[in-house]
């Protein structure tokens, strides 16, 4: 398998995704510059109070994620190794991990890699639990030392919501204190959103545009508001009816969307799948997800990178 070149601002397709929307702000060591102009320095007659907010930045540096990066994530929970990478060893040693990971998407020629963490903050549950909405959420206790170790490691730290009854807007705006910080952003999983006479698990679940538009719109008035950085804002699908009226989903130029294909099974389903999933999708940034302890035939780095579309996001779970 041949690594096609990653050299440029999007693999081979410069300037990023045909159609996809970007946030002001160049890569990283131009200061916020766009590549276009190079520069946004003040006119001359600007005053101080003229001049917008200096924005924080990325881990990596710039206020853009695309097409200036490749995120790489491990996936996870510590409620259970089960659940994913993420839920094996402490907060730091599973940051550790991340960044060994990312070494694996390094090299000539390739993007630069921001590391992730993505965690499940919001687990669906086969039973109703207190408020009837059939999820739990990680304690403060855990999400503090998840944003403290992934802030550290300098990687992104990716909320996973699983809303079982509830809508996925209430569960994300549950974490507003934390989507404050730069490097936090948010994943949005229909299979475990399910209607009101249903239980996660029973059917695979669903969620429509409108609904996405509802969380996007919310995420980037807080980007404006706090002068923050682009987000990553991750939805998952392995099936076409997981996201209904998908080509109407609109999204703000403050986030990165990506739509993650990650459905599980050998390479006959999978790559088959991926193709599906992702035909007509150059208004979005894509997303794969690899299963380390299931997929015995895994999909190794340069396959995963001679994949096209090429992903722009990659998660071991």
């Amino acid at each position: 398998v041949q690594i096609r070149s990653d050299a440029g601002s999007g693999d081979g397709d410069p300037g990023g995704r045909s159609g996809a929307r970007t946030a002001v702000g160049g890569p990283p060591g131009t200061g916020g510059a766009s590549p276009a102009t190079g520069s946004e320095s003040p006119s001359p007659s600007a005053t101080p109070t003229d001049v917008a907010p200096v924005p924080e930045t990325l881990p990596g540096g710039g206020t853009q994620i695309f097409p200036y990066y490749r995120v790489v994530a491990h996936y996870g929970s510590p409620v259970s190794e089960r659940l994913g990478l993420l839920g094996v060893g402490s907060p730091d040693a599973a940051a550790a991990e991340v960044l060994a990971r990312t070494e694996e998407y390094t090299g000539e020629g390739l993007r630069p890699v921001l590391p992730a963490m993505h965690l499940i903050a919001t687990l669906a549950s086969d039973a109703p639990g207190n408020e009837g909405l059939y999820n739990f959420r990680l304690s403060e206790e855990d999400l503090l030392a998840y944003a403290e170790a992934s802030r550290d490691a300098g990687a992104l730290l990716i909320l996973d919501i699983q809303p079982g009854r509830a809508d996925f807007l209430s569960e994300v705006q549950r974490y507003e204190e934390l989507l404050l910080q730069p490097h936090v952003g948010i994943a949005l999983d229909p299979e475990w959103h399910v209607d009101e006479d249903e239980a996660p698990g029973d059917v695979v679940g669903t969620v429509d545009a409108a609904e996405i538009r509802e969380v996007a719109e919310y995420l980037a008035r807080i980007i404006r508001e706090h002068a923050l950085p682009q987000k990553l804002f991750i939805v998952h699908q392995f099936r076409d009816s997981m996201i209904t009226n998908r080509d109407a989903i609109l999204t703000p130029p403050e986030l990165a969307l990506v739509i993650d294909i990650d459905g599980v099974g050998p390479r006959s389903i999978k790559l088959p799948k991926y193709d599906e999933l992702t035909a007509g999708i150059d208004r979005y940034y894509v997303g794969i997800k690899l299963y380390t302890n299931s997929e015995t035939d895994i999909l190794q780095p340069d396959e995963v990178l001679d994949l096209l579309p090429r992903p722009d996001v990659v998660i071991y779970q």
